[in-house]
């Protein structure tokens, strides 16, 4: 059952990976083999290895962008498949470090991209929302960079 309709994860605690395996196509080597990993709150975790390693891989399996070719990813106890796409993007967010784009934001325009999971489409930000991100910007001491631009 894919992609059914699991309430908020109100705070992420736990990410259990069993088994995880990812290759591009059928016939490749695997990037990713059979990995099992549990990951839990309150720890710093950091994923190191030289180019090609699979850490860009491994991140996109526990975002779900894309699909294991065997292994399973749970977030507290919940099957990864079994959550939608905006509840998902409730608990964790994902910032690549280039994109292929010449646009600029500032800080607080990329601070506020991580409250689109709870708007309606295209609606503004409510006064709830702005609050929400200044609080954020405060309590990570990044509020003095608001109005610095950066180049995606």
């Amino acid at each position: 059952m894919k992609d059914k309709n699991i309430e908020r994860i109100e705070a992420l605690e736990n990410i259990h990976v069993d088994n995880l395996s990812w290759q591009p196509v059928k016939k490749a080597s695997p990037i990713l083999d059979e990995i099992s990993i549990d990951l839990n709150s309150g720890k710093f975790y950091g994923l190191l290895g030289p180019n090609g390693a699979g850490k860009t891989s491994f991140v996109r399996q526990l975002l779900k962008l894309q699909g294991a070719t065997r292994g399973t990813v749970e977030l507290d106890e919940i099957d990864l498949n079994d959550i939608r796409r905006k509840d998902l993007a409730r608990s964790m967010s994902f910032l690549p470090q280039t994109i292929n784009n010449t646009v600029e934001f500032t800080v607080e325009e990329i601070v506020s991209m991580g409250r689109e999971p709870y708007r309606k489409a295209l609606s503004p930000l409510s006064d709830e929302d702005k609050k929400i991100i200044h609080e954020a910007m405060e309590f990570t001491d990044c509020l003095k960079f608001k109005d610095k631009s950066i180049r995606l």
